[in-house]
């Protein structure tokens, strides 16, 4: 009796957040008792919508098909790695299954993780299907996001920086002004610097340490003040071009 008042509850609560349709209370009790974990834990209103999208409720497809079309988009985007002309087949493909595969949804997890569970495999599965000679989805996929951010970022910081740079470099000591050089335009790993300027290479990390964090500095203030985009976009920028990778950036 107990737990069938603290269902109800949280079936009310789940109603209240999608007040646009509803689902009768003994579908959502089944699905509850199905999922077999502690009814606090059942993340009740993505259960209220997948119920709802397994009975075709109309607003109810609408709702998700609004919160979750990106997602979903940008994930099989990921996953196909160069294959990007097939993007658009696998995604209505995947769309015309989902109500019927989201009928098994017991709201164990959140929605947005089973989907994004859902999506990969459908993919997998789709390259099996259609005998499509593909590289392994798994090992590359993070590296394909992780090669597709890096390169909007360069795009854009690389922009940003030609505007500011040659000015924070000027305000830098004459020293610290070649070490830069070195290091960025002429691509001197930190042993070879640290032979020109005849110190050890702890010391010459330590003194570029000093110079980064100071370029940071002249590099925000001067963007602030000719006000290119705001501080977040600069920040990401900075963090992007100063954090010890081997990002090689002509500045020309």
């Amino acid at each position: 009796m107990k737990n069938k008042i603290t269902i109800n509850n949280i079936y009310k609560q789940a109603k209240v957040h999608w007040p646009k349709f509803s689902i009768q209370f003994t579908d959502f009790e089944q699905k509850v008792y199905e999922a077999d974990i502690a009814i606090q834990k059942v993340a009740y209103k993505d259960l209220y919508l997948a119920i709802a999208v397994c009975k075709r409720v109309n607003v109810a497809w609408e709702q998700f098909y609004f919160i979750y079309e990106s997602h979903i988009k940008k994930k099989i985007n990921y996953s196909l790695w160069s294959k990007s002309d097939i993007e658009n087949d696998i995604f209505q493909d995947l769309m015309e299954k989902l109500p019927d595969k989201l009928c098994t949804f017991k709201g164990k997890a959140l929605l947005y993780g089973w989907l994004i569970a859902v999506t990969r495999n459908f993919v997998k599965s789709y390259f099996k299907k259609k005998h499509i000679n593909t590289i392994d989805i798994d090992e590359n996929e993070q590296q394909y996001k992780d090669d597709q951010i890096e390169q909007i970022m360069l795009k854009k910081c690389t922009k940003l920086f030609k505007k500011i740079l040659p000015k924070a470099i000027s305000e830098l000591k004459s020293d610290e002004q070649v070490i830069i050089m070195l290091k960025y335009e002429d691509n001197l790993k930190n042993k070879e610097i640290a032979k020109i300027f005849k110190i050890k290479e702890p010391a010459l990390c330590k003194k570029l340490k000093k110079i980064k964090e100071k370029m940071k500095k002249k590099l925000l203030n001067i963007a602030l003040q000719e006000v290119i985009k705001g501080r977040q976009d600069l920040n990401d920028c900075l963090e992007f071009f100063f954090n010890d990778s081997d990002i090689t950036v002509d500045f020309t």
